[in-house]
Order: C-alpha cells, then structure tokens, then sequence
C-alpha cells in the first residue's frame, strides 16, 4: 500500500463520517423543529394568551385582597382580645 492510497483511506473515511455526522444533525433539527411546532400549535394565540394574562393577575390580585382583609380582621380580634392585658409601655398605642 502506498502513502497516497492509504491518506485517500483516510479522506474517504473522513467524508464518510462527516456525511453521517450531518445526516445525524440534520435528521436531529427535522425532529426539533416538529416538536417545536406542535408544541406552539398547542399555545394560545396572543390576543387569547392577552385576555388570559389579565384574567389571572385579576384572580391573584383579587385572592391577594380576601386574604389581606382576614389578616386584618384577625389583627383586630387579637387587638381586642389583648386589649388590657397588654402591659403599659410608654408609647405602646392601645385600640
């Protein structure tokens, strides 16, 4: 075997697995891309995602004041259920 066929051995071997390598690549981006777009297929359009959005941030906000208001009639009930038993402390506001 002489230098040059064994070094055009290798370039075809090179080629081969370069091929393969980008059969590999491309065949891995087909399968990315069709997952991707029926991923996005399955979202909502953007004005329906819009209205969503604001729906939610209403349901939290709203959730967010119903908890507020009975953490302040609690505050109010311990208030007066301390009310005289809480010692006299200079500066200390009593309801």
């Amino acid at each position: 075997m002489t230098a040059t066929s064994i070094a055009n051995k290798h370039y075809e071997q090179y080629t081969e697995y370069a091929q393969q390598t980008q059969e590999a690549l491309l065949s891995a981006f087909e399968t990315w891309t069709s997952t991707v777009r029926e991923a996005t297929a399955q979202l909502p359009k953007p004005a329906q995602a819009a209205a969503e959005t604001q729906r939610a941030i209403d349901e939290a906000v709203d959730y967010a004041e119903k908890v507020l208001a009975v953490q302040r009639a609690f505050a109010h009930d311990v208030v007066k259920a301390t009310t005289g038993t809480l010692p006299r402390i200079p500066g200390f506001a009593s309801a």
